[in-house]
């Protein structure tokens, strides 16, 4: 596996500070889209894994029954912290949902609101 594109903001970070800070700016609000931003509010499940293909399935089932999930990476090794968290990210994204960035070991991934 190829490093990411080296750019002077991200020199002398960590894999999982780099992923982190690219998820938090894919996952911005922007006001230039036009629409404010749903968010789910409710019980949050919460998951420290030990593995990137445990922890995939697990919380990747939970965010499809719209629930909020909280992912502790503190017992990862870097690679699969960094691997999970731009997963998340990126589901996230794809579902319309919102990704956030609770402390430096712990995320969280927010469903879309279903409107009736």
């Amino acid at each position: 596996m190829s490093a990411p594109p080296s750019t002077p903001e991200l020199e002398g970070l960590s894999r999982v500070e780099i992923s982190l800070s690219s998820a938090e700016k894919m996952n911005s609000y922007s006001a230039v889209y036009g629409h404010e931003p749903d968010i789910r509010l409710g019980k949050v499940l919460r998951y420290s894994p030990r593995g990137y293909q445990s922890a995939v399935g697990e919380i990747s089932m939970r965010f499809r029954e719209a629930k909020v999930v909280s992912i502790d990476v503190g017992k990862m090794t870097p690679c699969d912290a960094a691997r999970l968290i731009d997963f998340c990210s990126g589901m996230a994204v794809a579902s319309r949902g919102w990704f956030y960035r609770v402390t430096d070991q712990v995320v969280m991934i927010s469903p879309p609101v279903q409107k009736n």
